[in-house]
This record gives C-alpha cells, sequence and structure tokens, in this order.
C-alpha cells in the first residue's frame, strides 16, 4: 500500500486504503500467504469482497493445500493421542 509522508512525518494514504486493508485482512484470514495475496488483489471487482473468476483455479489450489494440511494435522493428532493413551493407559481426549 501506497504512502507518503507528510512534512511532519504523518503518513497519509490513497482514499481507498481502509478497502484495501479489508481485503487483505480477509485473504490473511482464510489462511492465504502474503505472496498469494499479492497476487491476488489486482483481481477485486469494483468495491465489493467479490473477486474476478478467472482466480477460482488458485483459490481451489490453496483450498486443497489447507485440506491437505487438516488431514495432516488429524493424522497427528490422533498418533499422539494413541501415544497418551497408552502411556497414561487411560482413552485420548477426542
Amino acid at each position: 500500500m501506497a504512502s507518503h509522508r507528510t512534512a511532519g512525518g504523518h503518513r497519509h494514504y490513497q482514499p481507498d486504503a481502509p478497502t484495501t486493508v479489508t481485503r487483505i485482512r480477509t485473504l490473511l484470514a482464510a489462511g492465504l500467504p502474503t505472496r498469494v495475496i499479492q497476487e491476488l488483489m489486482p483481481c477485486f471487482v469494483g468495491d465489493a469482497g467479490e473477486l474476478q473468476p478467472c482466480v477460482l483455479d488458485h483459490l481451489r489450489a490453496q483450498l486443497a493445500e489447507l485440506d491437505s494440511r487438516m488431514a495432516d494435522l488429524a493424522r497427528a493428532r490422533a498418533a499422539l493421542g494413541a501415544i497418551v493413551a497408552s502411556t497414561t493407559g487411560t482413552p485420548a481426549q477426542q
């Protein structure tokens, strides 16, 4: 996000800065890395939070990556739960 400084050192941003920040925060909350967010920023439609359809493949790939990471975490959790259960002699909590 571009800004300029006043003589007093204060930053001034473009009028659309709040919209840009909202978009970035939304994409960060969705788990997207900043390098991907940078690629997607020019693809927003108007002032809405809607993206151009041409980025769907990219978004779907990110979603698949999240699904894969979640599955890996679920397997790791189950394995750790089994270790805890065998160590304590009690079933692991869900």
